[in-house]
């Protein structure tokens, strides 16, 4: 196109440079985004309250309940529970095939724990997927646990905890 027509040539190049940088851009701001945690600047059960919208918005009833005395959360303790709802409800929406999501964060003393209980297609193996492994180990990390609970035809129930002497972030 450049021997043809030189024109129409730098216009086609100009246009894609243009793309490119608008790309680019995009890209950064999704990378600035994914850093920025969003339990920094909110407490937990508002920041998880704000995941269950998305079941719910696709006509899964879903429930959400916090239970025992809320406490502040370090914040790498926030994050970890916060990914776990992120995954667990996440994987209902793809996989389970539910028509009702049970959502639970119980602080208790020495424990906050998460439970989400779905009443879908359940599972005969859990041990396929990526997700569910990242939350085993950030549970880990933490001195914690992450336990799943499912069967055939018997709905999904993953359970997130962590011990609580962690604290400094919002209530």
């Amino acid at each position: 196109m450049i021997d043809t027509d030189p024109a129409r040539a730098l216009d086609a190049m100009n246009k894609a440079q243009e793309l490119t940088k608008k790309g680019l851009t995009r890209v950064r701001e999704s990378v600035a985004a994914l850093r920025e945690s969003p339990v920094s600047s909110r407490p937990l059960a508002e920041a998880i309250a704000s995941l269950v919208k998305e079941p719910q918005s696709t006509g899964i009833v879903t429930e959400f309940k916090v239970t025992g005395e809320p406490q502040a959360l370090e914040n790498k303790v926030a994050l970890a529970l916060y990914r776990a709802a992120q995954e667990g409800l996440t994987n209902v929406c793809r996989h389970a095939r539910a028509s009702r999501i049970d959502v639970l964060l119980d602080f208790q003393p020495g424990e906050v724990r998460l439970e989400i209980r779905d009443n879908g297609v359940g599972a005969a193996e859990t041990s396929g997927g990526f997700g569910l492994l990242g939350i085993r180990e950030r549970m880990q990390l933490l001195g914690g646990r992450a336990e799943i609970s499912t069967g055939v035809g018997k709905g999904f129930c993953l359970t997130a905890s962590v011990p609580m002497p962690y604290a400094d972030g919002p209530v």
